[in-house]
């Protein structure tokens, strides 16, 4: 089922509905709360929503519980150092 309100958020932000986007990771996060691309994903949602305190708590969740090869890793650190320098992503 999280899977299902992953793939959606993805064609939600995909389209533009940021909210929608972060509506369906919370709902695919609580049923599975270790998953570090859900939250990279809802961590760039919520940028482009303005909340940028929930962005940056997102990234570096995914960060640790993320595995070392993760392969957004690199992406969640630039996406926080944009952030502490007032950088945030765009759509």
């Amino acid at each position: 089922m999280q899977d299902g309100y992953f793939n959606r958020a993805l064609a939600r932000l995909a389209l533009g509905n940021a909210r929608g986007a972060a509506d369906d990771w919370d709902a695919a996060i609580k049923l599975r709360p270790i998953w570090p691309d859900a939250r990279f994903n809802r961590a760039n949602a919520r940028q482009l929503l303005g909340d940028f305190d929930g962005a940056n708590a997102d990234y570096l969740d995914a960060l640790e519980t993320a595995p070392p090869n993760w392969r957004f890793r690199s992406l969640a650190l630039a996406a926080i150092e944009r952030l502490r320098q007032g950088i945030p992503i765009r759509q």
